[in-house]
């Protein structure tokens, strides 16, 4: 960490599962949950955790995930100060995390104590990947590969415990959607043990490719890390204004140095989503516990873009938070093979979809209708099989169970640890809660 050092849908965005277990009481909010960084004076992954914890997520699971890679003290410590009149937590990495010796000085050394630990496994698959972009960063401004680079900047413990940490917090949020504002990056010059770099330093801008920042030539410091930088990229679907929301939880981290003329606090808001009138109605107008929703289908057809850039559009729609997206094979104009591209989305997301449309694809129009969808309730639960606990999503329709799905990624880490075939593991998840459900009668 450096002088800027400052202070949460499928686990993350984009998974439906709740990853990290939670034994003291609290219960995780049951709706759906929006989650807003305001990164006005910058952003480091302690300030991020901070922030997290002041605005009422408990320590237990971010301490049980710390626990499951290596940390079974309290990694750290946290204390109320005043930044800017603004009330906030501060984190401090303890003696004894520091004293562990748990080691991420190249990522092969992060990513060895992520994998042998305890985590759930999409837990570790997205720690892994946010360290990964970090690697892949300093490799790419050093001219060398990811297995080489040294995180010279950062100790083998704060790294682990700011990526993880965070991580968990925001799996115990689950929310359906994560935002923050631009980046504020700071300025000025940093000295470093490669001598001196510009601020931002060279790793955090290229982390912040595509993602709005904003300077702070009044503020010389460096205001965005790396690791910051890494998490917010991985963990981010939109950047721009705070969404509209019930306002449930409000917390500050804060960075150690004072900033002229604001906090040096990052701020996290998380709450329920605002519905529009037309959407209220639906939802109370619903008889049977499902819930109606205005929703927006958005559709390119294309025929002349590369497979594997329709792909990764595809992908880009996930991690903005589509609800779904889709590709169909048709026949344009001349005979033309070519491809419809479909997503599905909320109204208030158009404009970014329309945006990310242009500038990934080759098409020159989208066009949209608004459609409504019906859904039931969803509920993650788990059931004993012969090799361990499986996560399954269950669908309930007034109060009565409708379908249960094993959970794809869940399966997946089974199948690969015992060897045997996906479709095995779900068929037998499926017969095992059918069986807990509707138990043999003698």
């Amino acid at each position: 960490m450096n002088e800027s050092t400052k202070s949460s849908k499928e686990g993350l965005p984009g998974e439906s599962t709740r990853l990290i277990s939670n034994d003291s009481g609290d219960t995780p909010p049951d709706k759906e949950v929006y989650l807003h960084f305001d990164l006005n004076a910058g952003v480091a992954g302690d300030m991020l955790l901070a922030a997290l914890i002041d605005s009422g997520v408990p320590r237990e699971p971010v301490d049980e995930a710390l626990a499951a890679i290596g940390f079974k003290e309290k990694a750290f410590s946290l204390e109320r100060v005043n930044k800017g009149s603004v009330s906030s937590l501060h984190l401090t990495i303890s003696s004894e995390a520091e004293a562990t010796g748990i080691a991420c000085k190249t990522y092969s050394e992060g990513r060895e104590v992520i994998q042998r630990s305890d985590l759930n496994q999409i837990l570790k698959e997205r720690a892994t990947q946010t360290l990964l972009s970090l690697a892949q960063a300093e490799a790419a401004v050093h001219g060398t590969s990811v297995n080489e680079i040294h995180f010279h900047e950062v100790s083998g413990a704060d790294t682990l415990i700011d990526i993880v940490g965070v991580l968990a917090a925001v799996m115990w949020l689950n929310p359906i959607k994560v935002s923050a504002s631009p980046v504020c990056v700071g300025g000025g010059v940093v000295e470093t043990r490669h001598g001196s770099l510009p601020v931002p330093a060279p790793a955090t801008i290229l982390l912040l490719k595509h993602i709005p920042i904003v300077g702070g030539q009044d503020h010389k410091h460096e205001l965005a890390t790396p690791t910051g930088a890494s998490i917010i990229k991985n963990l981010t679907h939109q950047f721009g204004n705070l969404p509209a929301m019930h306002v449930n939880g409000i917390g500050y981290g804060a960075g150690t140095i004072d900033l002229k003329g604001k906090p040096n606090v990052v701020r996290a808001l998380w709450g329920t989503a605002f519905p529009s009138h037309s959407d209220q109605d639906n939802r109370d107008n619903s008889k049977d516990g499902s819930i109606e929703e205005p929703l927006v289908e958005m559709r390119a057809n294309i025929d002349d873009m590369s497979p594997e850039l329709t792909g990764h559009l595809c992908e880009e729609f996930l991690k903005m938070g589509a609800l779904d997206t889709w590709i169909t094979p048709i026949i344009m104009k001349k005979g033309r093979p070519g491809t419809e591209i479909a997503v599905l989305l909320k109204d208030s997301d158009m404009a970014a979809f329309i945006e990310k449309f242009f500038s990934e694809s080759t098409s020159f129009g989208v066009r949209w209708n608004p459609v409504h969808r019906r859904r039931i309730l969803r509920k993650n639960e788990q059931i004993e099989t012969q090799w361990g606990m499986i996560d399954v999503m269950v669908g309930y329709l007034d109060g009565k169970m409708m379908t249960v799905s094993p959970e794809y990624e869940s399966c997946k880490r089974i199948a690969r640890e015992f060897g045997i075939p996906l479709k095995k593991v779900y068929r037998e998840t499926s017969a095992a809660w059918v069986a807990k459900q509707c138990p043999p009668k003698f």
